[in-house]
């Protein structure tokens, strides 16, 4: 399996207050999705299948960090799928005496979510689009 960035490379990407914790689960799980996106591509590779032109492979780097770091802000784990999302909810109410709150989960930030977890991200497509602008490259998970 190809993974196209290091873990210095994520923990560099959007210069984390503290460095990411065991971030090559992550890192294999978004150059999964990068090759995923990739699949009818068309590039030039070396003996191990990584792309030969500095700029792609660069391309392929960043785009790998950006799902990643997307991954981490969100506290998605990719090992564990759809099960391992946390559902978001917001207060819809509050009520000092007796404390009581409401809560509503909203059923676009779980599709948010799965999006999230299923697609790559749009910042990586438009890094890939950039190195590869004659090439589809599939969103959709």
């Amino acid at each position: 399996m190809r993974v196209y960035a290091t873990a210095e490379d994520l923990n560099e990407w959007d210069q984390w207050e503290k460095p990411i914790e065991s971030p090559e689960r992550l890192l294999r799980a978004a150059s999964h999705r990068v090759d995923d996106a990739l699949i009818s591509a068309l590039y030039s590779v070396d003996e191990d299948c990584y792309p030969l032109d500095p700029t792609v492979r660069q391309a392929f780097r960043d785009a790998t960090c950006a799902q990643a770091a997307l991954w981490h802000r969100l506290g998605i784990d990719p090992d564990l799928g759809v099960a391992g999302l946390t559902r978001q909810a917001r207060v819809t109410s509050k009520s000092i005496g007796s404390a009581s709150l409401g809560y509503e989960v909203s059923e676009r930030s779980e599709m948010d979510l799965v999006a999230a977890l299923t697609e790559l991200c749009d910042l990586a497509t438009t890094i890939l689009r950039g190195a590869l602008p004659n090439t589809r490259i599939e969103v959709t998970g």
